[in-house]
């Protein structure tokens, strides 16, 4: 499930919302796919310019963006019996912009938790 820039208080409350709910003979959410708000404003497409943030303070902007609780940890990504509880479920694809301050800096703490990061809007 992906997610465009959202007002930065939006995101915890929104991913809450998507917590996924399964049974038996449906699919499951894995995670989200967020793209933005860590993006260049000079090549933000249609992402709105005034939503658009910096990661001046490292892995603790994605986590005061997208709430603590839902950036995904690779133990539990690993781990199927909790994905099916909705335990584990976050954010598993962050789209930023590698130019953007502070990105890089992050870019090996989301992979070891198993979130992919997709380089976007470059």
């Amino acid at each position: 499930m992906a997610s465009q820039t959202q007002e930065k208080s939006l995101y915890p409350k929104l991913l809450k919302l998507l917590q996924p709910f399964s049974s038996p003979n449906t699919a499951t959410v894995l995670g989200w796919h967020a793209e933005g708000p860590f993006l260049e404003p000079a090549k933000r497409g249609a992402h709105a310019p005034l939503l658009l943030l910096s990661a001046k303070e490292g892995f603790k902007s994605f986590e005061d963006v997208y709430g603590v609780e839902n950036m995904a940890e690779a133990e539990l990504w690993l781990r199927a019996s909790g994905v099916e509880r909705g335990q584990g479920v976050g954010v598993r694809i962050i789209t930023a912009a590698p130019e953007v301050q502070g990105v890089l800096d992050v870019v090996q703490e989301l992979t070891a938790r198993g979130i992919v990061y997709a380089v976007g809007h470059r």
